[in-house]
Order: C-alpha cells, then structure tokens, then sequence
C-alpha cells in the first residue's frame, strides 16, 4: 500500500497537459542506452547493423563498451546469379561481414547461419538468439523494428520479432527449459533496454560525429558483394541526409534513431507506442 500511496502523490503532480504517457515517463522513463556497457546488436543479413546503426555501433566501441554483432541468416540469397550457389553467396557475405565488423572494432561476431529468404520459423531462430542472450548477457538489446509499417522483408520481421521473444525466452526459467534451453537461474538474462533501429518512430537519438559515419561507410562499403553501382551509392547518400534528418530532431549535427523501451513499456503497456 505504501508504494501505491507514493504513485498516487506522483501523478497527482503530473502536468497533465502534456499527455496521459507522461505518469508512464514518470515512473519508468526511456533508458539511456549511451550509459550501459553491454550491448548486443542483431542484425537480419550481414549488412543490416551496419546499415540501420553503424555509427553508433563505432561510438559504443570507441567509448570502450563491449558490443557484441550477432546476424541471423547467412545471406546466401544477396545475389541475383544463377551462376553461384547460395552457399558460396553464404561464404562470400560472411567474410565480408566479418571484415566490416572488425573495420568497427568489434571483436564479438556471430552468424546464426539460418537460410537467407528460408523457410525457417520466429520461433527456430529465437530460441537461439536467447541462447546467445544468456552467453553475452547484454544490458541492451539492438534490433530491427518489427512493426514498421512499411516493412515488408520476411528475414526483417522474423528478425525483429525472434530477438522480442528471444528476451523472454532468456528471462524466464520455465519458458526457457520448456523450450529446450539449457540454463540455470542464476544464468538467466533480464535486460535493461530494448532498442530499434529501421524505425518510424525514433525516441531516442545518438549523436554521432563526422568520424562515425565515416567509419560507418567504411564498414558498408567492405560488404562488396552488396555495395557496388548506384544502389550502393544511394544507401550511402541516403544515410548521410538521414543522420542530418535525425541531428535535426534532437538539436544536433548528426545521429542516428532508435524506438527505445525500459523493460516496463514491453508488456501490456499501450502508452509507450505513443512516444
């Protein structure tokens, strides 16, 4: 009862002009995801992290943050030849991927080798996405926003939406061993921070210098196979004007934006889509 008396002084102080959301910002406001030192990005294809939050990605490494870039599916599926194999599409985006990642200075890598386009299940891959959940045991899990309207890949939703159940499956014990993964409870994960890049709805932004970006597109760039031509031009003219578009929003040269949720906003909490 005494907690519920505080929360009641609490809100009653609230503007209430500002928005019904604002007792949910009260009491459980966005997390500053900059603050954390463990961090693990997911990423559908290798090229996905680089792409949707590359430069944050360098500005955690270089703050001395251990990142950790885990990628889904082995991108088998990136070039339109019917002159090579998926499986060697698959060896040449791995060695790419790993090269861009060291390009950043990450020294944690791993492709969870699920058919790129596959007929592979959310549920297959969040069971192992919680598995390595539970090895790294980040404070805040980076990922693909899996309910951007527009969004139309099928890798990207599964993605997003298997690291969502993967934060679940790696919290819970009995979720866990039901599922056939083998932890303790003294092993499970229970994150600080759930972020989204490729998202229509930033609530958070990271500022980024001019050195991020360029190490950015030095890392997008190592993904030959994908980069080459006019497309690969214009994802890279696209992401200089959208980190001008995100640095204009938060009053600051340069960023990049993430759909950021405290562990209170992921579950049965409407007011949090709002912000």
């Amino acid at each position: 009862m005494a907690l519920f008396k505080i929360l009641a002084k609490v809100a009653k102080k609230i503007d209430k002009s500002k928005g019904e959301d604002t007792v949910l910002k009260t009491i459980a406001p966005l997390p500053d995801i900059e603050k954390y030192k463990r961090i693990m990005f997911v990423g559908p294809h290798p090229d996905d992290i680089e792409i949707g939050a590359g430069a944050t990605v360098n500005k955690m490494v270089s703050k001395g943050k251990d990142v950790y870039m885990l990628i889904c599916t082995d991108g088998g599926a990136g070039i339109n030849k019917d002159t090579i194999t998926p499986e060697e599409i698959a060896d040449i985006r791995l060695k790419e991927a790993k090269n861009a990642a060291e390009s950043l200075g990450v020294k944690k890598f791993d492709n969870l080798g699920f058919e790129d386009g596959g007929a592979y299940t959310e549920w297959e891959l969040a069971k192992e996405i919680a598995k390595k959940i539970i090895e790294f045991k980040p404070e805040v899990v980076i990922c693909p926003d899996p309910n951007l309207p527009t969004e139309t890949h099928p890798d990207h939703l599964k993605c997003g939406r298997a690291t969502c159940d993967a934060l679940w499956l790696s919290a819970h014990y009995h979720v866990a061993k039901r599922n056939g993964i083998d932890v303790t409870v003294d092993q499970l994960v229970n994150i600080s921070a759930l972020a989204f890049y490729y998202t229509n709805r930033a609530n958070t932004f990271v500022e980024i210098t001019k050195e991020d970006e360029d190490k950015r597109e030095k890392a997008i760039r190592l993904h030959t196979s994908q980069m080459s031509g006019t497309d690969g031009l214009g994802t890279l003219l696209y992401l200089s004007l959208r980190d001008v578009h995100m640095g204009e929003k938060c009053g600051v040269p340069l960023a990049e934006g993430f759909f950021v949720m405290h562990n209170m906003h992921r579950h049965c909490v409407s007011e949090s889509s709002n912000w």
